[in-house]
């Protein structure tokens, strides 16, 4: 054989060695997440919520205040849930997890929109060992200010008020009257688990009642960050 065609069979062979090892070649293994993850199926929500979480906000001074929602981070407060088993629950979703208290979480997770987020939440809410989660609250430009928590600050006109209290605790899921020591006609209610509403929707129907002197949601402040 002429060497001309011996380097030319040389490179034939060469050319098909890389083609068949490309086309061999396994595609990469998909992230696996649990035997039944989160997102295995389609978030579906009820609520008076919008979706785009446009009615988040709370009465101050009288007036309404909105807060603007991120679409990607959320705080989960559990009694039985650490890092480990959060990271197993969103697997691929998971982008960053931050311990701001003992059993309190702030998550970033891959999401298209603030809907999907807040309806994993309410998703969450349901879940066995899961206190409350929330949304978190942003500035202009993207950084966290605040988040819920499952308790609302709520203050008496005057001390008779408190039978009536009382009486609609049932009505508002809320399940303990704690009274605060800075006012002795101030009091902390705390949300039952699974609550139906959030603790700024229940702060909103409280005040909007007009029998208590203020209502307001107990916020999660980020000034820290």
């Amino acid at each position: 054989m002429k060497p001309n065609n011996f380097k030319l069979l040389k490179m034939v062979l060469l050319l098909a060695g890389i083609i068949l090892s490309c086309s061999e070649k396994k595609p990469e293994e998909p992230c696996i997440c649990e035997e039944e993850p989160v997102y295995s199926k389609p978030c579906i929500c009820e609520g008076d919520m919008d979706d785009d979480g446009q009615n988040y906000f709370m009465y101050y001074g009288g007036e309404k205040m909105f807060f603007e929602v991120s679409a990607t981070k959320m705080v989960v407060m559990s009694e039985s849930f650490d890092t480990t088993v959060i990271k197993k629950i969103l697997a691929c979703k998971l982008r960053i997890i931050m311990i701001l208290h003992p059993r309190q979480f702030l998550i970033e997770i891959e999401s298209e929109s603030k809907a999907e987020l807040l309806c994993l939440q309410k998703q969450w809410n349901k879940k066995e060992g899961i206190i409350y989660t929330s949304p978190v609250f942003i500035d202009e430009v993207g950084k966290e200010i605040a988040a819920l928590t499952n308790e609302v600050i709520i203050k008496l006109k005057n001390a008779a008020d408190y039978s009536l209290l009382t009486k609609n605790a049932a009505a508002y899921q809320i399940e303990h009257i704690i009274p605060r020591a800075l006012n002795e006609l101030s009091y902390l209610l705390i949300l039952e688990h699974g609550s139906l509403k959030n603790a700024m929707q229940t702060a909103n129907e409280l005040y909007e009642t007009g029998l208590y002197d203020y209502v307001e949601p107990d916020l999660i402040h980020f000034n820290i960050f």
